[in-house]
């Protein structure tokens, strides 16, 4: 175990800096326009969050760094740890499709190679949803909606999004309302996610109104603040879900836990990035959005919002595909509205979302990551399930790697 122990430690210290010697690479095909824009999205490069504090790997070329990465592929074969072998084998394969990716300029891609790169990137099996995946999520947020008492004429898009309308109007905040509930929920939250993690050292986030971007929250960490897009309005249950996501028990609880793992010694270094368009990816989003059924806080209004959050990312993928099959971004805006049920301005920002390379196969990660996730969390009895989430929360995972785990705490004793 010692050795194992230790062979970890070395191949974290040696990916993180792997990691952070591409993400140079990428910085520097950014253009001036990009690094100056006031939209995060804009800006970034793969490495999203950097608590490490090392110095990146100083990779010559991009042949260099296929090098390191095949070098890193073979040291997680020798790991004895199968859901830490698995995780390091998935990620130096992402990280070799994202060298091939960036090398070639790191632009849009046509259908068929945009589905192959994600798959390889996120650390699935397959990117696409099928056609039977999309009708059972609208079947789902038509029974939520029965359910809480609107009628739907059937599951065509504008019998569904008529309905979906009949519910959410009546519970839209206006903005000043929405800003104070957002403060109230955090609080909430704070104290419910305190039930489950010591979050006793974390300085609180607070949320902040922004303008014109192109997602509808981000969690700032290093300001310890909870940017959200006014430019559409929310029901108190997508406030719910974007505190939870966001905050308390998501990111913000997330990145507090792998830092605190990570300076008592229980996580390797690596665990201090954040890496979009990694296998890492789903699993955090989806450590985020199943963030009210971790604090078990879910009612009714929840649910049904959630069924139609489901929808609405489902929907986003299905733009995705359609762009990098050549269809006209306004014809691809015109159905993911529909589709969505979602106002001009959500369909906006999302439209601006998929237009960013690096999020365009991301918007996946929701998806997925929110099953993964909440399906190896449902697979652990419930005494186990605070190892899980320690163990979920502390160490870098891929889908297949979490999976392993879940399996691992589901049969043990």
């Amino acid at each position: 175990m010692k050795a194992e122990a230790e062979a970890l430690r070395e191949l974290g210290l040696r990916a993180a800096r792997a990691v952070l010697g591409v993400d140079r690479l990428c910085l520097a095909q950014k253009s001036p326009e990009e690094l100056a824009s006031p939209d995060i999205l804009e800006r970034e490069t793969p490495v999203a969050v950097d608590l490490s504090g090392l110095a990146p790997e100083p990779f010559a070329s991009w042949e260099e760094a296929r090098r390191a990465w095949r070098r890193l592929g073979q040291a997680a074969d020798a790991l004895e740890t199968p859901d830490r072998r698995q995780f390091y084998r998935d990620l130096a394969r992402a990280m070799a499709a994202l060298i091939d990716w960036q090398e070639a300029g790191g632009g849009h891609e046509p259908a068929h190679r945009f589905a192959e790169r994600g798959a390889a990137l996120l650390g699935l099996d397959r990117l696409l949803f099928r056609e039977d995946e999309w009708e059972a999520a609208r079947r789902r947020l038509a029974g939520r909606l029965l359910a809480s008492g609107v009628p739907v004429a059937g599951l065509d898009g504008p019998s569904l999004a008529a309905a979906v309308r009949r519910w959410e109007e009546p519970r839209l905040l206006a903005p000043d309302e929405a800003l104070s509930t957002l403060a109230d929920l955090l609080a909430w939250a704070r104290e419910a996610a305190a039930r489950l993690f010591d979050l006793a050292d974390l300085p609180p986030m607070r949320a902040v109104a922004v303008r014109g971007v192109s997602y509808n929250a981000y969690c700032d960490y290093a300001r310890r603040e909870m940017l959200v897009n006014f430019d559409e309005r929310f029901t108190r249950a997508a406030l719910r879900h974007l505190v939870a996501h966001e905050a308390y028990p998501g990111h913000t609880t997330h990145l507090a836990l792998r830092e605190a793992a990570a300076r008592e010694g229980r996580a390797t270094v690596d665990t201090l990035l954040v890496v979009t368009d990694t296998p890492t990816s789903p699993v955090f989003e989806g450590i985020a959005d199943n963030g009210l059924f971790f604090l078990d806080a879910a009612d009714d209004d929840d649910l049904t919002y959630l069924a139609l959050e489901e929808l609405r990312t489902l929907a986003a993928c299905r733009a995705a595909a359609r762009l990098a099959a050549g269809t006209a971004p306004d014809e691809v805006a015109a159905r993911l509205a529909e589709e969505a049920a979602a106002s001009p301005a959500w369909t906006a920002h999302r439209m601006r979302f998929l237009a960013r390379p690096l999020r365009r196969p991301f918007i996946f990660a929701y998806a997925w990551g929110r099953l993964a996730v909440g399906q190896a969390y449902r697979r652990v009895a419930e005494r186990r399930r605070g190892e899980f989430l320690r163990r979920l929360y502390e160490n870098p995972h891929s889908p297949r790697s979490l999976a392993l785990l879940g399996e691992e705490l589901a049969h043990a004793d």
